[in-house]
């Protein structure tokens, strides 16, 4: 039987009401023993009512011409080929201004417009090297149908709370799941792993928040190889030193998950070049980064007063309430401190079963961090068919 519980999105930037989110509550379907008497948390959302597109936000080059120049007649030479102005940066420039190498950073680029700026660079200065891809950001965004702010935020909602990650972004504790929405407002979701203070402790529900709809959601730190950020885009082009800013008009408004890549990220992609890009499957990032999972509880029997039974029912409880705030990214916080916890007490424990000539019990279903998580298929198909149109549009426009 299904029932329904509900949870609350916050805003902060403005004071106004909370948004009401619900979760249906049902059996986990399918016979896996790890999910035997467990219940899966269901958004009540309607993904047919969002047009999903993904595209390339922006690319970042290292180029090294075979005849120095200054970075202006780079920026100028290219710029036809882009659309927009190039932001050119000049290594180590010499006198004049004049150097060979160059980082060179395009906004909402195409492939072949890439590698349109390879050939001109080539047939201009000649190239001492191949352009080499040290940053890219690839963006999936969420249009509402009906272009309403209550659609686009009932799904930024649904996205904080399902969003997962394999990346270690605990043991730098900037890394942390966090959001702000404006200078200086930068809140964790998550507690700072191995705090046992009972003010702080990440085993305690409480300390946990949920993220602001009218904020950026983060993963990972700025700078490190893999950041994620979630957003429900309602501006373009902002400089909050010149406190510029575009609003989009209500049909270019939307959610928006993005995704940056460098360093060892690229290697491990294989996307280190214009010819590794040109041939680059989008839809290996579905799996790879954007990753969207449903919580699932044990289904603890009630009205006894065992205290396994109610120890398993305020753990339950605790799972479920951390969801409901920090989601996904919430829970695994959480398991790896109870696992933590439990490898400190280990030793005692031990010692206390050997006293009582008794072994600890093996689990024989699935353990760890994401053992009970289910696949969200309908959202990770959404995201999968949103990169495979972005790799079939750019496919086309390849010479």
């Amino acid at each position: 039987m299904t029932s329904l519980i509900t949870t609350q999105l916050p805003f902060r930037k403005v004071s106004r009401p909370p948004l009401e989110m619900r979760f249906a509550v049902e059996p986990v379907p399918g016979r896996q023993a790890r999910f035997a008497s467990r219940d899966v948390l269901k958004p009540q959302i309607n993904l047919d009512d969002y047009r999903f597109r993904a595209v390339i936000d922006w690319i970042e080059l290292v180029v090294v011409v075979g005849r120095g120049t200054q970075f202006q007649h780079v920026q100028k030479l290219i710029e036809p080929m882009v659309g927009r102005t190039p932001h050119v940066v000049p290594w180590r420039p010499g006198t004049g201004g004049v150097t060979a190498r160059f980082q060179i950073r395009v906004q909402e680029p195409s492939i072949a417009g890439l590698q349109q700026v390879s050939d001109k660079l080539r047939d201009t200065y000649g190239l001492a090297e191949h352009p080499t891809i040290t940053g890219i950001e690839v963006s999936v965004d969420a249009y509402a149908r009906n272009a309403t702010a209550q659609a686009r935020q009932l799904l930024l909602g649904v996205l904080q709370r399902t969003l997962y990650t394999d990346r270690d972004v605990w043991t730098n504790p900037d890394s942390r799941p966090r959001f702000n929405y404006g200078p200086g407002t930068t809140s964790f979701i998550t507690p700072r792993p191995g705090t046992e203070k009972k003010t702080t402790s990440p085993l305690r529900p409480e300390h946990y928040l949920a993220p602001a709809l009218d904020g950026t959601m983060y993963v990972g730190a700025r700078g490190e190889d893999l950041m994620v950020r979630l957003m429900d885009k309602v501006m373009d082009r902002q400089n909050q030193d010149a406190g510029t800013r575009e609003d989009l008009p209500e049909d270019e408004k939307r959610v928006r998950v993005e995704v940056t890549l460098k360093g060892d990220e690229l290697d491990r992609l294989k996307l280190r070049t214009l010819e590794e890009l040109a041939g680059f499957p989008f839809t290996t990032l579905q799996g790879e980064i954007f990753q969207f999972f449903l919580p699932t509880f044990l289904r603890v029997p009630r009205g006894s007063g065992r205290t396994s039974i109610l120890t398993q029912q305020w753990t339950e409880a605790a799972r479920r309430a951390i969801f409901l705030e920090a989601g996904i990214l919430g829970m695994i916080a959480h398991e790896r401190e109870r696992q933590a916890e439990r490898q400190r007490h280990l030793p005692n424990l031990m010692m206390f079963l050997e006293f009582l000539d008794r072994t600890m019990p093996r689990r024989r279903t699935g353990t760890g961090e994401t053992a009970h998580f289910l696949a969200y298929a309908d959202l990770n198909t959404k995201v999968s068919d949103a990169l495979r149109g972005l790799q079939r549009r750019e496919a086309r426009a390849l010479p």
